[in-house]
């Protein structure tokens, strides 16, 4: 579903902002009536008005869905089992946690729940959306015979009428417009900040990375892509390494998991296959990109580079906080991916082995704290929470940095010494 939502979406936009200007327009140019000595705004096509008027309605459906389902969600701390979420956090430490620093793992658990509710929603959209374009195909084939526009005759009766309705609906108009303006306007201030911090500089440059990766036919107003070139790129520095008789481990955090697929994909030599290996982490290729692009990096493409190019040497790397990575390489053997699971779970890998899924600590290994589910690794986050000589608190990373969690570097070695 998600192609036609994206698509709707898109349009929507379009629509919205022309609607926006053309209304803001209409109300900064209009005359001034001698009767009344108001000011009317100039006369525009009534599908402006229904366009404002829907982005009004949509204002007010997603503040009541933010009251409605996300605030009793980040308010609700019991599991389906009846056991609490900060009960099923502990069993990832070996000493209580203080009360503050259970609050924020749970609340950045939640939010990285969200990600594996979007099929539902992305199904919800996708519905409403291809019903609205249905009905609204068939109004406007009806409008094309002369004479003939049960739409515009619809919207005139029930919506734009005489008194309290029509101001009601005017109303809900005037708040469309103004969400489009403050839309419009927050695009302009995040360009602007941007160039100003670079740590929003950063956040506006992944979104331009995301648009800006893949060909230029389905961005065709953007810079030209980056994503042939670093792909090629990465693959030929791979096939050189290799060929100078050493080994490579492709490392790939969110996107850059993208890239490090797609060059290993690239890479055809059998030599180069066996001295190969690859770590993603934060990674998105499972629960987002393989379907959204299933021809480029579906399930099957997954596994037959994991099985077939890999052989095996691919490790993928999560944590619950992640509110964009997650589990690429296994999943749960029953059920959806879930972060309130029981640690004890079984899981399947990508190529359908069943797995149980293995703890091991500093103290045991020498190094951080994960679990073990085949090739793909659990870390917690934080990971370490009680001050130590030597090892300091550490902060809440959720998407942000896994190579300076302790346990990445042991992962690492595991890969080289496949």
């Amino acid at each position: 579903m998600a192609c036609s939502v994206l698509t709707g979406f898109a349009v929507l936009l379009a629509a919205g902002f022309t609607a926006g200007a053309a209304l803001q327009s209409a109300r900064l140019l209009g005359w001034v009536d001698r009767r009344s000595g108001l000011t009317e705004p100039l006369d525009v096509p009534v599908l402006f008005n229904v366009t404002a008027l829907l982005w009004g309605l949509l204002t007010f459906v997603l503040l009541a869905v933010a009251v409605v389902v996300l605030v009793p969600y980040y308010q609700t701390k019991k599991l389906p089992d009846g056991t609490t979420l900060a009960a099923r956090i502990q069993l990832d430490y070996p000493d209580p946690l203080p009360e503050r620093t259970m609050q924020r793992i749970t609340t950045a658990w939640q939010r990285a729940r969200l990600k594996y509710r979007l099929p539902h929603i992305l199904l919800t959209l996708g519905s409403l959306g291809g019903l609205a374009a249905v009905v609204q195909g068939t109004l406007g084939a009806i409008a094309l015979i002369p004479g003939h526009d049960p739409g515009y005759d619809w919207i005139e009766k029930h919506i734009y009428g005489t008194g309290r309705r029509d101001d009601v609906w005017r109303g809900v108009e005037v708040v469309g417009t103004w969400a489009l303006t403050a839309l419009a306007a927050l695009l302009v201030l995040l360009g602007a900040r941007a160039f100003r911090s670079p740590s929003w500089r950063r956040s506006v440059g992944v979104l331009w990375d995301l648009l800006a990766f893949w060909p230029r036919l389905t961005h065709p107003i953007v810079p030209p892509p980056y994503g042939g070139h670093a792909v090629l790129s990465l693959a030929r520095r791979t096939e050189q390494v290799i060929a100078g008789g050493r080994r490579v481990v492709l490392s790939g955090h969110s996107q850059g998991s993208v890239i490090c697929a797609a060059a290993a994909l690239t890479v055809e030599t059998p030599t180069a296959h066996k001295k190969m290996a690859m770590i993603t982490h934060g990674s998105q290729l499972l629960w987002a990109y393989s379907r959204l692009f299933p021809a480029y990096l579906g399930h099957n493409k997954l596994t037959a580079l994991y099985t077939e190019q890999l052989d095996g040497r691919w490790r993928n790397v999560h944590r619950w906080t992640d509110y964009l990575g997650g589990p690429v390489l296994a999943r749960p053997a029953t059920g959806p991916i879930d972060p309130v699971l029981p640690p004890d779970s079984a899981w399947v890998t990508i190529d359908g082995t069943a797995v149980e899924p293995a703890e091991s600590d500093e103290s045991a290994d020498g190094g951080g704290w994960l679990r073990q589910l085949g090739p793909e690794y659990q870390l917690r986050d934080p990971f370490n929470v009680i001050a130590e000589e030597g090892a300091p608190v550490s902060p809440l990373l959720a998407h942000s940095a896994y190579y300076a969690d302790p346990a990445y570097d042991r992962i690492v070695e595991g890969l080289l010494r496949d």
